[in-house]
């Protein structure tokens, strides 16, 4: 149940603490989906933005967000390292097909990726790349943002966003990101 939480398919230690387990046995998820004020900004983001790349590093992530879009209307793509894949093949036809839909219909606006997306991948026909997690390494979100920073991109400007929540942990890495860079 808490396993595969990474791209890796590595779980926390943490989430095998029967501790940690009792704590989230009182958790009203149905709440959190409504009050997810992330995702809110998510939404809004899309509102007024074309094809859009959303990086997360665990998978779980991509595949709430994944469920999110598709109740919504928003359609989406989404490719991770569970994602059939050839062994010494960075690029697998499952893998391309969803990307080749992704940049070729224009119903579907969103990429959903893990890290498998943020090397070697043009995505110049995007102009907005949104963090929904941040790593701790400052080059993993340059190469995030390097997927559409690219030639033959074709808006004047392109946009990364970082959704952080005010006072959390991931404030914190955000902070310790610009002291890095």
């Amino acid at each position: 149940e808490f396993g595969e939480l990474a791209d890796t398919d590595e779980a926390f230690s943490l989430l095998r603490e029967p501790k940690f387990k009792e704590l989230l046995t009182g958790i009203d998820i149905a709440r959190l989906e409504h009050e997810d004020t992330k995702y809110k900004a998510l939404k809004r983001v899309l509102s007024e933005r074309g094809k859009v790349i959303v990086f997360s590093y665990y998978r779980r992530s991509l595949e709430y967000l994944n469920e999110r879009l598709a109740d919504d209307a928003i359609r989406c793509r989404m490719i991770h390292g569970g994602v059939a894949s050839t062994p010494g093949e960075p690029m697998t036809d499952e893998r391309l097909r969803r990307i080749n839909e992704f940049r070729d219909d224009p119903s579907i606006q969103v990429l959903l990726s893990s890290e498998v997306g943020s090397e070697g991948l043009d995505f110049q026909f995007c102009d907005t790349v949104i963090n929904w997690d941040l790593p701790w390494n400052p080059m993993v979100v340059e190469q995030r943002i390097g997927r559409i920073d690219r030639i033959g991109q074709k808006s004047d400007a392109i946009l990364a966003i970082n959704l952080v929540g005010e006072g959390t942990v991931e404030q914190r890495i955000l902070s310790r990101l610009y002291e890095r860079v």
